[in-house]
């Protein structure tokens, strides 16, 4: 198998914001904490030639954090295959604090 390390350099900076822009979609994150990736994209010394995503991530509480999980995987997959032309691997959401969102509590003129 061809590596595609060889054939196009793309940042590990490029592939975090697009995670984290992709993950702007979804209104149960609160925020994305830390993009980790591997493969041969990025280590010279990968055994395979696969992108590997590790996401952590804040989530609001309230929400269903397997429901969330799977989403964000989906969702973060689906902006890195449609923006680089590579299909991640594998995409792995990890729950790092579930945060209480702050309400408005503002009434009437003045607050």
């Amino acid at each position: 198998m061809k590596s595609f390390s060889s054939e196009i350099k793309i940042s590990k900076d490029v592939f975090a914001t697009i995670c984290e822009i992709a993950l702007k979609e979804l209104d149960c994150i609160a925020c994305v904490d830390k993009v980790k990736l591997s493969g041969r994209l990025f280590d010279t010394y990968a055994t395979r030639d696969n992108l590997s995503i590790k996401l952590y991530v804040q989530v609001k509480a309230g929400c269903k954090i397997r429901a969330v999980a799977d989403d964000a995987s989906r969702i973060a997959s689906g902006h890195i295959a449609k923006m680089t032309g590579i299909v991640p691997d594998s995409v792995n959401i990890y729950v790092t604090d579930m945060v209480q969102t702050k309400k408005n509590t503002k009434h009437g003129i003045g607050g």
